[in-house]
């Protein structure tokens, strides 16, 4: 009886290979906003511009990983890391036209800040659908 019990579950390829991606986005982002800091900082002395790739971007990437691993639902998870894929590579669309001429930066800010605003009421609404759906499921 107790040899069918399963104390580790096997490893969910799927959820491992949007993490994997995750990583390689934030990586790069990672990297882009260190090199706008580096001509920031060159070009105009703001010192303060490292506090975004030292401090900040890796304590929100830590943060958004935390709150992944106490999701429950493997649902739940996939949803935010689709969420995650889909609204970091606007953030670096909007980084990578930082230091482009003015008129790139415009078109850029045009098509990329109402896609910052939308994907997250979709999503959220999305999360509040499993959550509606997994609490009826408990209720049961």
């Amino acid at each position: 009886m107790f040899a069918r019990i399963r104390f580790m579950k096997g490893r969910d390829r799927t959820l491992a290979g949007w993490i994997c991606a995750l990583l390689v986005l934030a990586g790069l982002l990672e990297w882009r906003v260190i090199s706008v800091a580096v001509s920031a900082s060159r070009e105009r002395e703001f010192w303060w511009v490292w506090f975004f790739p030292l401090v900040l971007c890796p304590l929100l990437f830590f943060v958004q990983l935390a709150l992944l691993r106490k999701m429950r639902s493997r649902a739940q998870r996939l949803v935010t890391l689709k969420y995650l894929m889909i609204y970091l590579p606007i953030v670096l669309v909007q980084l990578l036209f930082l230091q482009s001429t003015s008129i790139l930066q415009i078109v850029s800010m045009l098509l990329c800040v109402p896609l910052l605003i939308w994907v997250p009421f979709k999503f959220e609404k999305e999360i509040r659908r499993i959550r509606e759906a997994e609490g009826a499921g408990a209720a049961v």
